[in-house]
């Protein structure tokens, strides 16, 4: 089985589609710009709904993209949202560091994605440095084994350079992209991070750092627990509904990233209810997905 120690409330959005980046691995539609900025209207549905969801719990609210800072009201709907949800979201990284240096919003943490294909070293490594004076900041290199040298020239001056209240990891790109090596696999078990018992962050710690479980022992390191391809549930039953939500680019809510289950569209009409579903992808590759509880080999007259 898989769960969470202490279950919360959680909600991705993908709030544009307009990217300043194409990356090779990247699907088409993630930075095409067919979805651009949503209207007040729309984002103010998307705080109901969130609060809806919440129903007065704690909840987290992560924003994707597209390249969300490419938005010129992200501040504005941050700060809409402040009083009902802790936020994140998750950016290349790629705006000037004047535009990182005024950047206000209310946020919990900051994804940032290192995609060597496009992204300069030393304009990351300062944009790091600016963005952890202010939050948690988890950086997250996107290894391609073709710029090797690049994601490796990254770490190391993310970890020359003592960042504090960051941590990096090497992520896969996706499971039918690029084809890792065990050398690969190896390399991208390197971490960093500069937090400990005593700092302002572990004293600190937010409640959707809840410890996964699988079998009632915790999984220390997910993004490992990825690269050694653990994350296979096919056949597994899989909570959807329950804590977490995922709203498409064109406003679709479903009960995961995989987007099996769904609920309706947030600018028109949805009813959200607890489905319990036969995994049938060959592996989970969304971390929030892999968050969702789940039970081994549950038939499908097993659901209840």
């Amino acid at each position: 089985m898989i769960e969470l120690k202490t279950p919360y409330k959680h909600v991705t959005w993908e709030c544009t589609t307009v990217c300043n980046y194409a990356c090779s691995y990247c699907a088409p539609e993630l930075h095409d710009s067919k979805y651009r900025w949503p209207s007040s209207a729309q984002t103010d549905k998307i705080i109901k709904l969130v609060k809806d969801f919440s129903n007065g719990e704690k909840i987290a609210f992560d924003i994707m993209g597209g390249e969300p800072t490419l938005w010129p009201s992200l501040e504005i709907f941050c700060e809409a949202l402040k009083d009902i949800a802790d936020i994140s979201f998750s950016s290349n990284g790629s705006r000037t560091l004047r535009y990182w240096k005024s950047f206000k919003a209310p946020l919990h943490r900051i994804y940032l994605s290192f995609h060597a294909e496009f992204a300069d070293v030393d304009h990351f490594v300062n944009v790091t440095k600016v963005l952890s004076s202010k939050y948690i900041t988890s950086v997250l290199i996107m290894y391609n084994p073709a710029y090797k040298q690049k994601c490796l020239e990254l770490a190391d001056k993310i970890q020359s350079n003592n960042i504090q209240n960051c941590y990096f990891a090497f992520k896969f790109i996706n499971d039918n992209a690029i084809n890792y090596t065990e050398e690969d696999k190896k390399l991208m078990s390197r971490e960093y991070k500069t937090w400990n018992k005593n700092s302002v962050f572990y004293k600190n710690r937010h409640f959707s750092d809840s410890a996964l479980k699988q079998n009632g022992k915790v999984i220390v390191d997910l993004y490992d627990y990825i690269r050694n391809r653990k994350n296979k549930y096919k056949g597994w039953k899989c909570q959807q509904g329950d804590n977490y939500l995922y709203i498409d680019k064109d406003g679709s809510i479903y009960g995961a990233a995989c987007k099996t289950v769904k609920y309706g569209n947030v600018w028109k009409d949805y009813n959200i209810d607890l489905q319990r579903i036969i995994c049938t992808k060959n592996t989970c590759s969304c971390v929030a997905d892999i968050r969702l509880t789940k039970k081994w080999n549950i038939t499908t007259q097993g659901l209840t």
